[in-house]
């Protein structure tokens, strides 16, 4: 898996980024064609998000959040990443509506399923990633 990184906090360094994907990758178990674009911006409305984009994953993380909830938010869009090339997700864009296993869901953003999922192993792998950093 190979990605890029733009206008990262000087404290999330590449040593830091190969650490998190590395560490996601133990549960998500991404190809190994995979490639990421991920980009640090105040340009965004919430903590992230993703989406693919020509053949790449491009995940947008919010530049204002803390140490805790970048790599929160990282782990989460990971998630989404995940489920967006497995096809379990598949983004809608203008009037073609957001699919989750070809089934289209209207609900609150707390219950739509790739949100649920995201939210529970977004947890998980937080809470082994500060086990294994010894933060826990």
């Amino acid at each position: 898996m190979i990605y890029e990184m733009y206008d990262n906090p000087d404290w999330l360094t590449f040593d830091v980024m190969d650490s998190i994907i590395l560490h996601a990758n133990k549960t998500l178990n991404f190809p190994d064609d995979v490639y990421f674009v991920i980009e640090f911006t105040s340009d965004i409305n919430g903590d992230g998000n993703c989406d693919m984009e020509e053949g790449f994953v491009e995940i947008n993380v919010n530049n204002m959040l803390s140490k805790e909830d970048t790599i929160t938010t990282i782990f989460h869009e990971l998630v989404h990443a995940e489920q967006i090339i497995r096809g379990k997700l598949v983004v809608g864009y203008g009037m073609v509506p957001t699919k989750w296993y070809n089934t289209i869901y209207k609900s609150t953003y707390e219950e739509l399923p790739w949100e649920v999922e995201a939210f529970r192993l977004e947890k998980q792998l937080m809470e082994s990633f500060n086990g294994e950093a010894g933060l826990g």
